[in-house]
This record gives C-alpha cells, structure tokens and sequence, in this order.
C-alpha cells in the first residue's frame, strides 16, 4: 500500500544489500518475517473488548466504496478465500501500492521506485488494467476516492488530484515529507507521512499542516463516521474527531503499524510480524491472534469480511500473506495465495476483492 522505502529497505537487508536512502523506521523487523506456514488463526472466541459506542459507523471510505455486502461465493469460488492472480501488469517495471473503488471502476497508484516515478492504472473487472503514461515524477504510496475526486499522495510530499483517474493535477502539500497514507471523510481529506505530518484539506486542492504531537512515520489513517485513526511506527497510533486536534493512544505494542479499516463497529489496524489490533473507538485496543507473522501491509472491509494482506517471499518461495475474519477481526484464518509477490493493498468492489503488490502484481477473489 504505503511502505514501499520499507519494503525495500527490508527485501534487500535479507539479501545483505544494505539499506535505501529513501526508508523510514516503521518499528518492523530488522530481518526478514519468519515463514509461519498456513497455520489458521485460533479458533477459540476471545472476549470482545471492543463493545460499539452506539455510533453509526461506515467503512474506509478509501477501502469499501459502494461495495454493501460481501455475499458468500462467487462464481470463482468463495470471496476472501480463493485467490487468482491475474498479473503481472504490462509491462511489469513498477509496483502497486494502493488500489481503491469508485463504484464503477479500480483505481491503483504505484510506480517504479528506484526511479522515483509515479504510475497510475485503472480497471473495471479488476483484470485487464490500463495504465496511464506521465502522470507524476513521484512515487505514489496511496489514493482514496471521495465521491467525487480521487487525491493519491506520495513521495517528497507529492499530492494529485483527479476526477476521472485519467487526467491529474499536481497540487502544492507544503510539505517536503513523503506522504504514506491518505483517505476523506466525506467533508475532508486527510493525509499522514515521515516524521509525523498530518495534512488536511477541504478540497484536494489547499492543505493545512496540523500538530500530530509525534515524529514518527505515519502509514495510514481510516475514518469510521465520527472519528480519524492514525497508525504508524512503534506501535503509534493517534486519533482526532476533526482532523485538527490529535490525541496519542496507547496500541500495547511496539511493532509498526502499517494498515488499518473500519468495520460497522470498530477499528481494525494490522502491521509487522502478523500483529492485528482491533478497538471499538480507537483509544482501547486488543491484540488478536492472526495465524501468521508475516508483516500485513493493509487490510479493508467487505460489508461482511475483513481482508488483510502483506508480505510474501521475494527472496524465498512463501506465498504472499492473506488472512480474512468473519467476526469483525477478533479471530482470523489464513488463506491460500497463488503469488508470492508482496501485496501492499487490497479493496473492496462489488463482490471482488482486489490486492496489489510488488512487480506489478494483481490478485482477485472471488
């Protein structure tokens, strides 16, 4: 999704190739993750400390779309549970980090990274993708559509916008940062990178700095209805109700935190070595068991299904990871992927998964 320097800087660590200038502490592992096999998550039901707080709660904008409910299984097998790759997209230079929904179509960023350059592709079924020649000279890390315009951020503090993910506009961050995350909460887009910067904009157009009280990386950020959560570096997670004012909170873990969603009644935020965390207002939260230690990159919400995904085995051949739960996160199985490229990002269309990765891959479900 968002973790590309990361991703890199780990990959060639493994190999003994030393480190990128471009990557950032995200509190990971300094070795590769262990290969946890497909061991499924516990099937004991722990106890739910994360109550709903009454509030009416929609998902990620960035993550479900107009997606409604999951459905049980597909023509192609079952959602979350069968997995095809459908890439390498041509012409297999570049890596995708994010991909999102529009309600009509798939949207990706990415690039080729050693380069510094930005790569926009775009799909209807999810399968046969479109990508766009000279969008940007930047990497991009994440997008998020609106409703009504796309806004996808990246390296060096790169911002576009868009409205039809096709023709792009440049717009000025006021930040030299790069930006890993971004999403909107129907009113306002909120953007998170290096060094603890947070932005906000009305518009896609004008952004404001705000005061996260942190220098770490932030790596995603996810808005349930009435409130913002922020993941990040070390265990960091924040929290706003406007965007402006930020709180810390207490995640009870030092592992970077990489991904994060919203479901009807709660937050769920994944991260380095298989940690997934959920909380019912993103100020208490409660590791689960995942099934794997794999790093999990990102995760989104079917309606029904919540989907997270992550490293696979660029130096080895462990299939990327994939976990899925039915209960709202609190307890997870791991599924079988046919690649064993990283994934970075994963959405949500209409009864199809879609997830993105390294070397242009793309996997789909049902």
């Amino acid at each position: 999704m968002k973790f590309i320097a990361l991703w890199l800087t780990l990959s060639l660590m493994a190999l003994g190739c030393g480190s990128d200038p471009e990557s950032v502490d995200s509190g990971a592992s300094d070795t590769g993750p262990n290969d946890s096999g497909n061991d499924a998550a516990s099937d004991a039901t722990a106890p739910d400390a994360d109550a709903p707080d009454g509030g009416t709660r929609d998902a990620n904008a960035g993550d479900a779309g107009d997606a409604g409910d999951a459905g049980d299984a597909g023509a192609m097998g079952e959602l979350g549970v069968d997995w095809r790759s459908v890439g390498p997209v041509p012409p297999a230079d570049f890596s995708i980090s994010a991909v999102d929904w529009t309600g009509t179509e798939f949207v990706a960023v990415g690039g080729r990274f050693l380069d510094n350059e930005g790569v926009v592709l775009h799909s209807v079924d999810g399968e046969a993708w479109v990508v766009e020649a000279g969008v940007v000279s930047s990497y991009l890390q994440d997008v998020v559509w609106s409703g009504g315009q796309f806004v996808a951020v990246g390296w060096l503090g790169t911002i576009l916008t868009s409205n039809d993910g096709r023709t792009w506009t440049a717009r000025t961050s006021g930040a030299s940062e790069s930006l890993q995350g971004v999403t909107s909460t129907g009113t306002q887009f909120v953007a998170v990178g290096q060094d603890g910067v947070i932005l906000t904009s009305p518009d896609g157009q004008s952004w404001t700095a705000r005061t996260s009280g942190t220098t770490e990386t932030l790596f995603d950020v996810s808005w349930d209805g009435s409130r913002l959560v922020v993941v990040g570096a070390n265990g960091t997670i924040l929290t706003s109700a406007d965007g402006e004012s930020w709180a810390a909170q207490t995640s009870g873990v030092s592992e970077g935190l990489l991904g994060i969603t919203a479901t009807s009644d709660r937050f769920i935020a994944v991260g380095a070595d298989g940690v997934v965390l959920s909380s019912g207002d993103g100020a208490s939260w409660t590791p689960r068991t995942s099934g794997t230690t794999h790093d999990l990159w990102d995760a989104t919400w079917t309606g029904s299904l919540v989907v997270a995904v992550g490293r696979g085995g660029e130096v080895s051949t462990r299939p990327a990871a994939i976990i899925t739960s039915g209960d709202n996160g609190q307890t997870w199985g791991t599924q079988a992927s046919d690649t064993t490229e990283d994934l970075f990002g994963v959405t949500y269309g209409v009864n199809q998964l879609v997830a993105v990765g390294a070397n242009a891959t793309v996997a789909v479900s049902p």
